[in-house]
């Protein structure tokens, strides 16, 4: 049975290690990890009000969420796509635990 062999090397855990020199604009950086950050801040508080608000309604928990949407579209343009993607189904998953849908609605 051949031994494994491990060769000792540097690891460059760096997010662009396979280009050479790529120049990213430090204000940029820090200016998308910002609105990164509200975006998390928005989504995270969005869900944990839909989940736990005892006065909310249904229509009021769409409400949320549209305005949710627009706000994010606010802090990243032309991000409806991702929105529908990622954000909508975890906001809609936790109204519909709260108020599940009326079975004779559906078809």
């Amino acid at each position: 049975m051949a031994a494994l062999q491990f060769r000792e090397r540097a690891c460059d855990h760096s997010p662009v290690a396979s280009e050479k020199s790529s120049r990213v604009d430090p204000a940029a950086l820090l200016d998308e990890q910002k609105r990164l950050r509200r975006l998390r801040l928005v989504v995270d508080l969005t869900a944990g009000v839909l989940s736990q608000e005892t006065s909310l309604t249904r229509e009021k928990g769409l409400e949320m969420i549209q305005r949710a949407e627009s706000a994010i579209e606010g802090l990243f343009p032309d991000s409806r796509a991702q929105f529908d993607l990622l954000v909508r189904p975890r906001l809609l998953r936790i109204l519909d635990e709260r108020f599940p849908p009326d079975p004779q609605t559906i078809n």
